[in-house]
């Protein structure tokens, strides 16, 4: 076994006034707004300054609802958490993302908008993005398509550098005087009090089973959607349902962005360009990149009664000739006469791109995209699951390496998540017509959306909602200040506390919401003793 180097003593106990337990986006965020306080404070993380397998394969688990991300594999157990693999891809939610929808069971924030925006504004700092101005409009020097605004609307996403939070703040959390790291500490158990209204300890362990103990005047887990529940979910002396759970809401309202591919463009010869301004570019007045994507207004959504949503629009690997190969075979081992004349028109007169794409897969090598000749478009959607009690994290009865119960992903979609997929498809691909710009084909399964989910559905790796926000203890974990209900001095930050999730990436949000649990507790210290 290697052994793991500590900065902590074996059997040490540590007296602290702030402990906060993970080190990613949201404990990295809290611990820098905490640093100019005179309260000692400890952030603790599972992992190394860098990765290891041994340590990541804690994260281990089972699926056991809809196909989804080998649970090691969707997040990174190290200083600075999964911002070590992000693509940056960054954006607020919108104001209506926090209304209460009578369309959208569960739905709605016990904060508004307002509340966050000055948060975001610092969240764009220290995600190092341009200004919070999410208008197209100004970034974009060409003319944009002039979608009818009724149905479809152009939207923005600002990239991150990215930036690498483990790497980026590490010296400044190592030059602050009131700050302590911790690696290579596993969480193995919170230690609540008797009438579990506050928590009296937390004890730690490395993988060579050296243990920490940390007595804490405030607690913060800010372990991720999945690792937040799970911690509160295990059994202790005094609660066989675990801390913050008596109305047995931890790990219930799991959510993920579903991503899938619902269509094809195949775009018309004369604009083949216009797609071109929804790739990644950058604005040279503020010197930040940035990628445009369709969406709907929120009167539309309302009509409907469907979900939040974005379309990214990426180039197809294929062209024409060679996407209506694939289509013509399918078309042929079904028995399916749809489309069959064209799909073979198209295969006709582009054998030469055939007989290049049989060539270069008999030299094992990759299709490429020729991006001077783009003929088709994959439209991704990207669309907020509306809140599911039933999609969920539970414990198994399988412990890991430390004794500590592995987790069992249950999730679950339902029947307005596939309702949005068709009605968003079909709005795009009315508007792509109207204007001229492409035909849109849309998937079989979107034809019969009755149907099963398909196996290549997705989602982005954003684990949401497992102790969410509420008003109330009978519909969430933590009130409006991320405390958890029922426990005085225990705190949740992180995506796990967002009731709905919107379409944007959960980045931004994750660390405004932390900026603002840093001010709060600022302003409260004198309450814990």
């Amino acid at each position: 076994m290697p052994e793991y180097k500590n900065n902590f003593m074996p059997g040490e106990k540590i007296q602290c006034d702030i402990c906060i337990i993970g080190a990613g986006a949201a404990g990295i965020t809290l611990a820098r707004e905490l640093s100019d306080l005179k309260a000692k404070t400890c952030i603790v993380e599972a992992g190394s300054y860098d990765f290891s397998e041994e340590t990541q394969n804690l994260y281990k688990g089972e699926n056991v609802g809809l196909n989804y991300y080998e649970l090691d594999e969707c997040r990174l157990r190290f200083f600075g958490g999964t911002t070590n693999h992000w693509n940056g891809l960054c954006g607020p939610l919108h104001e209506e993302d926090f209304y209460s929808h009578k369309w959208i069971k569960d739905s709605g924030w016990p904060i508004e908008f307002h509340v966050l925006k000055k948060y975001y504004e610092r969240a764009q700092r220290i995600c190092e993005l341009g200004p919070m101005n999410y208008t197209p409009e100004d970034w974009v020097e060409q003319n944009l398509p002039k979608f009818d605004g009724e149905k479809i609307e152009i939207g923005l996403s600002q990239l991150s550098v990215p930036t690498r939070f483990g790497e980026r703040y590490k010296n400044d959390l190592q030059d602050s005087k009131n700050l302590r790291i911790i690696l290579n500490a596993n969480l193995i158990s919170l230690i609540p009090s008797r009438d579990l209204s506050r928590i009296i300890s937390a004890k730690f362990k490395n993988l060579n089973n050296d243990q920490v103990v940390i007595a804490a005047k405030i607690y913060v887990l800010a372990c991720g959607g999945i690792e937040n529940a799970r911690m509160l979910l295990l059994p202790n002396n005094y609660s066989s349902v675990g801390i913050g759970n008596s109305e047995g809401l931890v790990g219930k309202y799991f959510m993920e962005h579903i991503t899938w591919n619902p269509a094809t463009i195949v775009l018309t010869n004369e604009k083949i360009n216009w797609w071109r301004q929804f790739e990644e570019q950058t604005n040279t007045k503020y010197n930040q990149e940035f990628m445009l994507f369709l969406s709907t207004n929120f009167a539309m959504r309302e009509k409907h009664k469907i979900l939040n949503y974005c379309f990214y629009l990426y180039p197809h690997y294929h062209s024409l000739s060679t996407w209506s190969a694939a289509k013509l075979k399918k078309l042929l081992i079904t028995g399916k006469t749809g489309g069959f004349w064209e799909h073979l028109s198209n295969t006709v007169s582009g054998a030469d791109e055939i007989i290049k794409m049989i060539f270069r897969r008999f030299l094992n090598e990759k299709d490429l995209v020729d991006r001077q000749n783009i003929e088709l478009l994959k439209p991704i959607i990207q669309v907020e699951q509306a809140p599911n009690k039933e999609s969920c994290v539970r414990l198994s009865p399988k412990k890991d390496k430390l004794g500590v119960n592995t987790v069992l992903l249950d999730w679950k979609l339902s029947e307005i998540d596939k309702r949005t997929i068709k009605i968003a498809t079909t709005l795009m691909a009315e508007e792509i017509g109207r204007l001229g710009l492409g035909r849109t084909y849309l998937t079989d399964w979107i034809e019969d959306i009755e149907g099963r989910w398909p196996p290549d559905i997705q989602g982005g790796s954003h684990h949401m909602g497992t102790t969410r926000m509420s008003d109330s203890p009978k519909m969430g974990v933590v009130d409006k200040n991320s405390k958890v209900y029922g426990v005085s001095n225990l705190f949740i930050a992180g995506s796990s506390v967002f009731p709905t999730v919107g379409y944007a990436n959960p980045t931004l949000t994750i660390v405004a919401l932390s900026i603002r649990l840093a001010e709060y507790l600022k302003k409260n210290m004198t309450n814990f003793t």
